[in-house]
Formats: structure tokens, C-alpha cells, sequence
């Protein structure tokens, strides 16, 4: 199920210290619900007071929020409290009654400037392992955020003040700067719902801001862009029913910088999963020939292009030294071109041809799902993968986040769009389960062009999702050329041929429907 969401409001910024003509049209702008200000938006009070005026002369009643927290993070300095460090009121014997002090100066004071909200408190649990969160953090466990956010919420509703937790579900863990990269939290979901208890604790919590994190107990899924942490987990579990933030989406956390997987269906009840990769690689100096029956042939193969790369860089070097006279410069030219080499295969451009790969085994999967009834269609869940050109970094996630998954059969479908011949490869650990063997010889057929081709011996190299299911089965389409064997050229005409998607619809379908695996 495919759901529309309408957008919601946004909270812009201004560039100085009073608004330009173009501010004062995107204000009036339906869409903006509020003004952040920051640093260089602050000279003094009276400065700070006339541009909220001026804001709220433009569009009245619209919400002007900082980030104000006290520390490190607190952006009007000059003729304003300089408030501690949270971290240094929580080590008082009376932190509680100091944070209701810390809240009501905070807004009392903004608020005599215009200012209608700020940021705070911060929820993160300081684990002594985030720089970014550090002495922002009102305590080192979740039992003790909560009571000093209690009385930090206190001072600012006596200061005439709403209040935001951030950053949902927790950034305690997580290491890297969101600002900068996309951290990761790799714990498990019970160490995460442990950082998520202040939002459950707290009933006078107006509003909440999601984090730019990778969370691994989530499938990878970055919350300020997840489903399930935002409406599964705030909503219905903790039951939140206060205004929900991103945080500033201009982060290198917002950025993609992760992986997204789209999960369809139940991982952990489904018979089997189908699994596709939709991302794009970057387009490749050399085309991707793959030789999945012949190892040594694509190892030589890839071998190639570092050859290539190397011999490139020395020549042109070369080239640009020997006229110039300048040998002693040969060595720095040719290594500053290598490195240059080097980063094009992740940094190049993106492959726009990207019918065979993978946009073929995406149409298959949705072939399939159209094409089951609904009795079967709860006993498959379709996967598709995100980060299959970062070394499979969406399934490594999904396998770390659903242990099933090590045991289970995962149905790979990659590069299915030309060929001649469909290639049904299964990993070492499936080629044990004779049922599986047997259901794909009886379910999977040929046509009058096309033959399916069942391998089980030798060494197989098909470097796709499927090395990161250990009970996985990929299929492929190839063509035999002389002198190589069954290849792969995803770089081809562009077009997805119908009568492979057919075929796999029906051999899957029918797998579906026949394949009863064994019971541990």
C-alpha cells in the first residue's frame, strides 16, 4: 500500500539582522509555520525585539523559535544570562530546583524579546561516547533526564514557554555529528526504547525533534524520515500527541547519506522473501561484465580496471612532465591523479541506463505481488534494498536488524531484464535443502527462447545482495559469449524484456505456492 502524505509546514531562517523584501513574500508564503533565528541574527535586545516585531508584523501570530539551551548552544550571549551547561546542573545535590531556575530564565528572558520558543530540553542520555550531545545532556541514564526535564519543562511554563525534547529516539549513543555525517546507533530495539522513556514520562512535553540517526533496530531507517519510530513508536506506543520537528534538514544527516529499505510484508512470518535492489551505481569506467559461473574470468576481469587506472595516471603524467621538464614533479602528478582515479567509481557519475540493473528485478517483484492471491501474498515479504553499489550496506542492515534472516530463504532477483537464458544460483547452504532444489526444478520453466538453468557445483560469483543472506538464492539473466560463458552486460539496450519478467513471475509464484520449507 502506497500512502500520500501532505506536506507540512516549514520553519524558515532570515540572513540579518532585520528581513529583506524576498523574506517578507516567503513569510506570507501558506506553507512557512515558523521563523528560526540564530547568531547572526542577534546584535543586541533592542535589535532582537524590533526584528520579532518586524516578523510578526508580516504575519502575525506566526511562532519565532532559537535554539537556546544554555552551554554551549545558546545563540544571543551579550545582555542575556549566560545559563550553564546542563551537564554542570545536573552535578548539583539540588539539580532539579536549578533546572526549574535554568527554564524560567530561558524564557522569560526570550520571550521579553519576542522570542516565542526554543529548543530544550535535550532527552539525549549522555553515555560519554557522543561530542556533539555531551554537556547538552541532563543526565546519564534515562530515569534522570526525565526528572531534570520535568523541572526544566516547569521553569519554562512559568517563563510563558513551550517546550521541545530532542532528538527522538536518543543521540546519546551515536558517535558522529549529524551536522557533518550520518551517525549510526547500532544497539539493539530494547537499549533503544530505553532512551525513549522520557517521551512516554513526560506529559507536559509540547513538541518533540527527530533525530538524523541510523538506528539498525530499525532496519537502518534514519527517524526523522521513519514510519515506525514517528507514528508506531511516539504515537501509538508512548502516545504523544504533541507537534513533531525535523531537525534542520540542511544536516549531512538528512542528506541520504544512509540507506532506505523498503520492507513489504512480515520478515519474520514469511515463507519466503523476495528481495531487489533499486539503488544506482555510479556509471563505470569499464562495463560490468560478470561472469557469475567462471570466478577467475570476472576476477581477471576486475582486475582490469585497477591495471587500467594505474597505467592511465603514469601516462598522462607522463605526458604533462616530459615537455615541461619537470621530472621531479612525475611522482606527485601521477599519485594525485591515481587518488583522483580512485574516488570516480564512488564519487563518478550515476548510471542513468539502469534498466537491466536493477530496475528489472523491481518490476518483477511488483509483477509478483499483483500477480498472487491473497492467501499467498502474507506468506512472502518483498525487500526492496537500498545501498546494493555500497557493498550491500541496505541487506547487511535488514540481516542485522531481522536475525531470521540468516536462516531463511531470500529469493535475490538482479539484472533479469536481458538474456537469453534465466540463472538460478543458489548459495552453498541452500544447495543442501533438496525440497528447494526439487521446488525450483518443478515450478521454474522454459519457453520457446528462453531456458532456466539451475546451478549447483563449482564456485559462483554473482557480487549481489545475495552474499548477505546466507540461505539465499539469486537470479540473473545471461548470455553466453564465446570464449566466456553464461555473462552478464547490464549496460545494454535499455530495454526490460517481457518474457523474463513473465517467466520469473510465474516460476516465483509458483514457488510460493509449492515450497514448503523444513521446519527447525
Amino acid at each position: 500500500m502506497i500512502e500520500v502524505l501532505k506536506p507540512g509546514p516549514v520553519c524558515v531562517d532570515v540572513e540579518g539582522l532585520s528581513l529583506t523584501e524576498h523574506e517578507r513574500g516567503r513569510l506570507r508564503h501558506p506553507m512557512t509555520g515558523m521563523v528560526i533565528l540564530f547568531t547572526r541574527n542577534y546584535r543586541d535586545r533592542e535589535q532582537l525585539r524590533a526584528l520579532c516585531d518586524e516578523i510578526h508584523a508580516v504575519r502575525p501570530g506566526i511562532l519565532i523559535s532559537v535554539d537556546h539551551e544554555g552551554g554551549r548552544v545558546q545563540r544571543f550571549r551579550s545582555e542575556f544570562t549566560d545559563v550553564p551547561a546542563m551537564s554542570e546542573i545536573a552535578a548539583h545535590e539540588d539539580a532539579e530546583a536549578r533546572f526549574e531556575a535554568a527554564g524560567l530564565v530561558l524564557a522569560a528572558e526570550l520571550r521579553a524579546c519576542g522570542v516565542d520558543f526554543t529548543f530544550a530540553p535535550v532527552l539525549d542520555v549522555d553515555y560519554g561516547r557522543s561530542a556533539v550531545i555531551g554537556s547538552r545532556s541532563l543526565g546519564t541514564t534515562p530515569e534522570l533526564v526525565t526528572a531534570h526535564a520535568a523541572a526544566l519543562i516547569r521553569g519554562l511554563r512559568r517563563g510563558g514557554m513551550a517546550s521541545c525534547g530532542k532528538h527522538f529516539p536518543g543521540h546519546g549513543w551515536a558517535e558522529a555529528d549529524s551536522h557533518t555525517a550520518l551517525p549510526e546507533d547500532e544497539r539493539d530495539a530494547e537499549s533503544l526504547m530505553r532512551d525513549m522513556l522520557p517521551y512516554g514520562k513526560l506529559p507536559e512535553l509540547a513538541s518533540v525533534m527527530t533525530a538524523h540517526v541510523a538506528y539498525h533496530a530499525f532496519e537502518g531507517e534514519v527517524a526523522t524520515f521513519s514510519r515506525r519510530l514517528l507514528q508506531d513508536e511516539l504515537r501509538e506506543r508512548l502516545g504523544f500527541r504533541g507537534l513533531v520537528f525535523s531537525d534542520d534538514l540542511s544536516m549531512k544527516g538528512a542528506a541520504g547519506g544512509s540507506v532506505t529499505n523498503v520492507v513489504v510484508g512480515d520478515i519474520d512470518k514469511a515463507k519466503i522473501v523476495l528481495a531487489a535492489h533499486y539503488d544506482t551505481g555510479v556509471r563505470e569506467l569499464l562495463p560490468p561484465f560478470i561472469c557469475p559461473t567462471r570466478p577467475l574470468t570476472f576476477l581477471l576481469y576486475q582486475a582490469l580496471f585497477p591495471l587500467l587506472l594505474i597505467a592511465g595516471s603514469f601516462l598522462i603524467a607522463f605526458a604533462v612532465t616530459f615537455p615541461l621538464n619537470i621530472p621531479n614533479m612525475m611522482l606527485p602528478l601521477f599519485l594525485l591523479l591515481l587518488v583522483v582515479a580512485l574516488f570516480y567509481p564512488k564519487y563518478g557519475p550515476d548510471e542513468k541506463n539502469n534498466c537491466n540493473n536493477n530496475a528489472s528485478g523491481v518490476v518483477t517483484l511488483l509483477e509478483v505481488a499483483k500477480a498472487l492471491t491473497p492467501r499467498y501474498r502474507g506468506e512472502v515479504c518483498f525487500l526492496f534494498l537500498d545501498g546494493n553499489a555500497q557493498a550491500s550496506k541496505g541487506a547487511k542492515r535488514l540481516r542485522r536488524a531481522h536475525p531470521c534472516l540468516k536462516d531463511k530463504l531470500v529469493f535475490v532477483v538482479d539484472c533479469v531484464g536481458e538474456g537469453d537464458e534465466l540463472l538460478v544460483l543458489p548459495s552453498k547452504a541452500s544447495r543442501w535443502d533438496g525440497d528447494l532444489l526439487d521446488a525450483i526444478n518443478d515450478n521454474f520453466v522454459n519457453s520457446e527462447k528462453k531456458t532456466c538453468f539451475l546451478k549447483v557445483d563449482g564456485q559462483i560469483i554473482f557480487p549481489s545482495d545475495n552474499a548477505a543472506f546466507p540461505h539465499s538464492t539469486v537470479v540473473c539473466a545471461c548470455k553466453k559469449v564465446s570464449g566466456f560463458g553464461r555473462c552478464i552486460l547490464p549496460r545494454g539496450t535499455g530495454e526490460i524484456d517481457e518474457e523474463n519478467v513473465a517467466l520469473l513471475r510465474e516460476g516465483l509464484c509458483r514457488l510460493i505456492m509449492n515450497y514448503h520449507p523444513q521446519k527447525a
